[in-house]
């Protein structure tokens, strides 16, 4: 109801209920009312808009509180989702250690499996090379000891022979001594010793005519009348003691014969001279030879 209907409905009241007052007495007491009225109308809006604005604050307040929880709740949340993140990327880095770890253990004992494998390898081929040095060995041994075997008993036959030349030689001069000297009638007749002199310098690279001086083959002084093989501290070839073993000697068709081609008469003495191819040379080394004798 509005301030005029107020108004209006109190002057009616006042007329008809009391009769004797006058309009005018009501119409201030109805003024009256009004600003009664008004002012609790306005006490009554003030007190509503406190009330409102206290209402306003108080729900400002929530407002905040809630947001405030709120965001505690969210920083929480976020605090938690983190520390979850931490504790699964702790997990996970753990995990990828120990794989790693583990790879690392299976790699090294792949490793140390793939070396125990070469090294049984390489023990293998060791052991298969000793054994076939040690075969080696045992078959190299075995010729060794059968051609020591052989030359041993080459060397005792050849000195039981040179041994039985030997003694038939001083049988034989015991018997029937040498001329001195042996080709005085051919160096007279047919050989020329100072051309022999000549001629044995073909032969000094290998030979000494002095007694009792060996070169690379055996000193030739004395050669004449003398069983092959057996002047003392030569090492002669075993052709050349066999040859004197048999009962040659060292005259003057044996030598022409030997020194025309050594190798020819004997092919297994060590000399490699290949002879002279003149029958006068050698006349005359046979005369001149035929001086270098003790007589």
């Amino acid at each position: 109801m509005s301030m005029k209907q107020i108004v209006h409905s109190a002057a009616l009241t006042c007329s008809i209920g009391l009769g004797l007052v006058t309009v005018q007495a009501c119409a201030d007491k109805s003024s009256k009312n009004s600003i009664q009225a008004e002012s609790t109308t306005n006490e009554i809006e003030n007190t509503a808009r406190i009330q409102q604005d206290e209402n306003q604050k108080i729900a400002e307040q929530t407002a905040k509180e809630a947001a405030d929880k709120l965001a505690a709740e969210q920083a929480l949340a976020e605090k938690a989702v983190k520390e979850v993140a931490v504790k699964e990327a702790a997990i996970q880095r753990a995990a990828a250690e120990k794989a790693a770890e583990l790879a690392i253990t299976k790699a090294a004992e792949k490793e140390r499996a793939a070396t125990n494998l070469a090294d049984e390898k390489a023990a293998k081929l060791v052991a298969a090379k000793a054994k076939k040095d040690a075969e080696a060995k045992i078959v190299a041994e075995s010729a060794a000891k059968k051609i020591a075997t052989k030359k041993l008993a080459e060397e005792q036959a050849a000195e039981t022979a040179r041994l039985a030349a030997i003694e038939a030689a001083k049988n034989k001069a015991a018997i029937t001594p040498p001329p001195a000297p042996i080709l005085a009638a051919a160096q007279n007749t047919v050989g020329n010793p100072e051309a022999g002199a000549l001629v044995f310098k073909k032969c000094r690279a290998c030979h000494s005519n002095v007694e009792g001086k060996k070169k690379v083959g055996p000193s030739l002084f004395g050669v004449v009348g003398r069983t092959p093989g057996t002047l003392e501290g030569y090492k002669y070839s075993t052709a050349m003691k066999n040859f004197g073993a048999g009962g040659a000697v060292w005259d003057a068709q044996t030598l022409s014969e030997y020194l025309t081609s050594p190798r020819t008469m004997l092919p297994k003495v060590k000399m490699i001279f290949p002879g002279l191819k003149e029958q006068q040379d050698r006349l005359d080394i046979i005369s001149y030879l035929d001086t270098l004798n003790v007589n």
